[in-house]
């Protein structure tokens, strides 16, 4: 019988960055963007506005470039959420993005507890698919989302809606939100629950997590429960 010696019923992590390395050269992402600005005829190769139209900076930064180079908002995050799933897939096939060791150590961990799994990503839903299929992980995953299209981008992390709706299809409480970036644990900290901060690099901010580790197999200890140590 597999026990649960955690203090957690469920694990929800975020996707980029947590369990693949795809941030660790990110001109993949800012090429598939150029890509999808050369279909809509738009010169532009500054990669803030190409984060603007990831919809990294937000549903309403989103809006405002579009509306400064005059395209349909909406047709120009689904054409960035084709290309970047496309070059996504590219990357995965080139063995230039995968699995962060340390997840496949944790992973290896989780398979002996008694606990529910999921993924919260803001990538676009197709490319969380692709991802989850790639590495074989849907018998592990008991869950996952992304941002299903346009207007979904409103309440992307740190919205703390998808982890909410990741809680209501795991229906194991208390959950732990585990990501690498400020939005994901303002999301945990809104959706009130749990979060650990993957930290690699210094990072400035008032946001405080609470469990913050540079790698995922340092979680082992620290989330097992009193009775367990």
């Amino acid at each position: 019988m597999i026990m649960n010696d955690l203090k957690y019923n469920s694990i929800i992590f975020d996707m980029d960055g947590v369990i693949i390395n795809s941030m660790e050269d990110e001109e993949w992402k800012y090429n598939a963007v150029q890509n999808a600005l050369e279909e809509l005829n738009v010169q532009n190769e500054n990669k803030s506005i190409h984060d603007a139209l990831l919809g990294d900076l937000g549903y309403k930064k989103c809006l405002q470039v579009c509306e400064d180079f005059e395209i349909d908002a909406r047709e120009a995050w689904t054409l960035v959420a084709k290309y970047t799933t496309k070059h996504r897939v590219k990357e995965i096939k080139e063995n230039n993005i995968e699995l962060f060791n340390s997840f496949r150590n944790f992973k290896d961990y989780l398979n002996t507890q008694n606990v529910k799994t999921g993924v919260i990503s803001n990538a676009p839903m197709n490319a969380v698919e692709l991802t989850i299929e790639s590495f074989e992980l849907k018998q592990f995953f008991d869950f996952y989302l992304g941002v299903r299209n346009f207007d979904d981008l409103q309440i992307r992390k740190p919205h703390p809606d998808h982890l909410e709706i990741a809680r209501a299809e795991l229906k194991r409480e208390p959950c732990l939100y585990i990501g690498d970036a400020e939005s994901d644990i303002i999301a945990a900290k809104r959706a009130g629950m749990d979060s650990a901060w993957i930290k690699t690099t210094e990072t400035e901010s008032d946001v405080t997590a609470d469990y913050e580790v540079e790698d995922l197999n340092e979680l082992k200890q620290l989330i097992k429960s009193d009775k367990s140590e």
